[in-house]
Formats: structure tokens, sequence, C-alpha cells
């Protein structure tokens, strides 16, 4: 079946759509002004990255001209919404001046350059912008900061095309060498961190960190090796001696260079001086200091105590105190006591009431611990002995689990513990109870009907068992018998 149009209908629907298209021609401009002032990035080109995003700020080219005592620079932008805040070359320290805009060679007006986060910016209407601006300096910097999202630089001196160098937002200058300046070539950078270690003998540990460039070369750096002291270690992966004055020989490569140097006093010391005999030496020196408090307790003063975490310290000895050096300081060494002056042991006294279940199997036991402590802060359970409940000063405490041990965390020096506790072994358990050490100890067996203790050790002396009812008059009555 073939439908054939007459020319009659075809007329009407031409009709019909000329209708509809005037018609809705008002009602589209209508929602297009709403749209675009809604939505100020309509007008914006897509950006197409991983992550498609509108871009309304078009930056053009930029042209840079050294001048005698400056720059100046040219750049077009191309703004895509209604207006937006366009960034411009330089930062804090270099700060663009005689800034300028124009939408034509003829219309130039001064305009206002605000700072966000320490950056220039100028704000900019819709529309195609030159901006022209100016650098002022004395000396010509290392690099000059300028927006990531301009794609091309040009850079000239007196119509001269150079070639650009740029590194992430930097744009670097080529350095020209000048008839005054000369290029240092052979550097060498020193730091020297130190570590005392109290013992006997009392050793230090130097480290020193060189950063060298240049040609490979021997050079001599300083004292190492403090007087009254002798080496015992050095280690080092470039080749190096110690002088007899204690100073330290190296011939070093270009890099980073990593040298540890150990040595041990040979008497008694009371101060630490240091002394600069080369150049190239520091002016700080930091040094660390491990105590042994088994051997005596050490009070250094004279020195500047350092935060080890504003010093590039080695990581294994931050840690500790540290302090800083230099040729007019001396570090004192001063002995309060020898030996170990640590606190007292814990003064504990435990009373136990034992009931031994109607089988024999277990044994039961309500704990009472009254006493001091004075160290540790921690009551740990005997190996045996199992916590079912405790109370500190008669309010319930925490039972927690310390390398497979029972225990509780006493927060006061004055103890008054009780505890309920299970014993799964009643022919052998700790007397005690607690794996500390006790000034006093006492307990009371409660036995079921019908059983009775034959014999008990391991106490210093015991009550009620059948052995112990019998006296040396009982045993020479058996005998005459």
């Amino acid at each position: 079946m073939e439908l054939r149009l007459t020319p009659a209908i075809t007329l009407f629907f031409s009709f019909l759509f000329l209708i509809t298209s005037v018609n809705a021609l008002p009602l589209e401009e209508e929602w297009g002004a709403w749209v675009k002032d809604r939505h100020e990035d309509i007008s914006c080109p897509w950006n197409s990255d991983k992550k498609p995003t509108k871009v309304c700020v078009w930056p053009g080219n930029l042209n840079l001209s050294l001048e005698q005592g400056g720059l100046s620079f040219t750049q077009q932008v191309e703004v895509f919404s209604k207006q937006a805040r366009v960034l411009l070359p330089g930062n804090e320290q270099h700060w663009p001046t005689k800034i300028t805009l124009n939408q034509s060679s003829l219309d130039q007006k001064p305009a206002t350059v605000i700072e966000v986060s320490k950056l220039p910016y100028i704000q900019l209407k819709k529309g195609k912008h030159i901006i022209k601006g100016h650098f002022n300096w004395e000396t010509r910097p290392a690099s000059l900061t300028i927006p990531t999202n301009i794609p091309f630089v040009n850079l000239s001196e007196q119509g001269k095309k150079l070639q650009i160098n740029r590194h992430d937002n930097r744009l670097i200058f080529a350095q020209h060498k000048g008839n005054n300046q000369e290029q240092k070539r052979d550097s060498l950078d020193v730091k020297v961190y130190r570590q005392l270690v109290d013992g006997i003998p009392l050793s230090l540990e130097t480290r020193l960190e060189l950063s060298v460039s240049g040609k490979p070369r021997e050079i001599k750096i300083g004292q190492v090796v403090w007087d009254g002291s002798e080496v015992s270690q050095l280690r080092s992966n470039l080749p190096t001696r110690i002088e007899k004055d204690g100073d330290i020989r190296l011939q070093v490569t270009a890099g980073k260079h990593h040298i540890s140097v150990f040595t041990r006093f040979t008497g008694d010391i009371a101060t630490i001086n240091t002394k600069s005999t080369s150049d190239d030496w520091p002016v700080f020196e930091y040094i660390s200091f491990l105590s042994n408090t088994n051997i005596r307790q050490v009070k250094l003063s004279g020195a500047i105590s350092i935060d080890t975490t504003q010093v590039n310290i080695p990581s294994d000895w931050a840690n500790r105190p540290t302090y800083r050096l230099d040729t007019d300081t001396t570090l004192k060494i001063e002995t309060q006591y020898r030996g170990d002056d640590s606190l007292s042991a814990n003064q504990l006294k435990v009373q136990r009431n034992l009931w031994l279940d109607f089988d024999g199997s277990k044994v039961t036991g309500l704990e009472n611990i009254n006493g001091k402590m004075n160290r540790d802060w921690r009551l740990n359970a005997a190996k045996d002995t199992f916590i079912g409940r405790a109370t500190v000063a008669d309010q319930p405490v925490l039972i927690t689990e310390h390398d497979g041990q029972q225990g509780l965390e006493i927060r006061s020096a004055n103890i008054n513990l009780s505890a309920v506790t299970l014993m799964n072994n009643p022919k052998e358990f700790s007397a005690s109870g607690w794996n500390s050490i006790v000034d006093n100890f006492s307990a009371t067996l409660h036995l079921p009907p019908g059983w009775r203790v034959l014999y008990a050790d391991g106490v210093d002396r015991i009550h009620g068992t059948w052995i112990s009812e019998w006296d040396l008059w009982d045993l020479f009555l058996i005998l005459i018998i």
C-alpha cells in the first residue's frame, strides 16, 4: 500500500510548521537569557582532559623582554564568562608594576592588581584583552614565577630571542658570567653530628655529611678526634685518613658522602669543647647524649638544648637530648650520683582465703592486697592464677592481659585491692598468687566435708595438716610401741 500526500495536505503541514517556528522563537530567546544569567560558564569551552572541565580564561602568548634594570611583558587573554580573575606573572618577591589593560592598541587604561594568596591577579570582563606590565630589579633574579596555564612564552633581550627554560611554574634565566663575577666550581658543604654514649669507657660517634661538587680532590676539613680520645672504628666510602692532630683527610668526588668515626675516651672527662681548624668546618655542630642510669646519673649544662624536630638530626638520635656546640661553647658533664638510684620495691601485704572444690579439681580464692606501690604501676597475677573480678578501693577495675599474664593497672600509690581468683591445679600453685614480691603473706585453705590435707610445703609456717599436728613426743611414743 502506498501513501501519497495531496498538495492540500502538504500545504497544511508547511503552514503548521511555520506557525510553530514563529511562536517558538521568542520563547527560545527568553529561556536562553535565563540560562545564561544563571550559568555564567555556559559559553566557556571544555578542556578535554581525564576529567573534562570548563575553561573560562584562555591565556594567549606571553612575551617577555629583558631590559636594563627590569623586564616588561605583554600577555594576551580571552575571558568567556561574565568576569574572571586572571593570574599575572610574578609573586610576592617580584611584583608586577605599571599594569595597563586594553582591548585595542588605542585604548589603554591602567589596571588594579589584586593580591590573592601572595600572588598578583587582575579582574577582567568578558572579551579579549591585552595586558602589559613591568618588573623592576637591580640584579636579575635566577627565576620568575609565571602561570602554568600559559602555553607559549617568548623571551628576548635587545631584540634577540633567548632560549626558554621552564620548570613547573618558574622561568629560569640564564646567568651570564660578568668580568667581576667568578663562578665557583668546587664547593663543599659539611654537617657534623655527634653522639656521646655514657659507659665504661665514655665513647663518641661522629657522623659527617658531605655535599661535594667539582673535580675530585683531597681535602682536610677539621677535627673529628678530640683530645684525650682514640679511634676505635672508621666507616667511610672514600679514602680517609685520621691525622695525628685528630683532623680528618679525605679524597672526595662529587656527590653526597657519609662518614662515621667512633672514638673512646681514655680517661674521665668533665668538659667537652670543639674547635674549628678549617674554613670548611661548620659554625655549629650538634651532640646528642645517650645516658646509662645503671652506671650513673649525669647532668649536662653549658650548651643550648635544641628541639630535634627543627634540625636535621639523624633519625636514630632524634629522641635523645641534643645540644648545639660552637668554638665558644663548653659542654659540662656533672655526675650527680653513681649506681642505680631507682625507686624502692613495692610494699605489699597479701591475705588469701582459698576454697577447694568438692571434687578437688580447682581452688577458688578471695584475695585482699594492701600496701604501697612505688614502681611498675601494674600488678600481674601468677601464671597459674586467673582473675575473675577485681576492685580497688571498692571500685571495679578493668582486667587486662599483657605478655600472656592477666593483671591490673594501679593508678594510686596506696593500694587496697580485692579480687576473686581461680587456680586449676590444687596440688601446686603460687603461694602469693601474684607476680610480685610481697612483704607479708597469709592464706587460709577451706576444705569441703570429707577432705583433709596430709602435707604441704613451700611456706615458712603451716598449721592444720595431718603431719603438722605430730610433734616429737608423738614420734617417740610410736617408736616405743
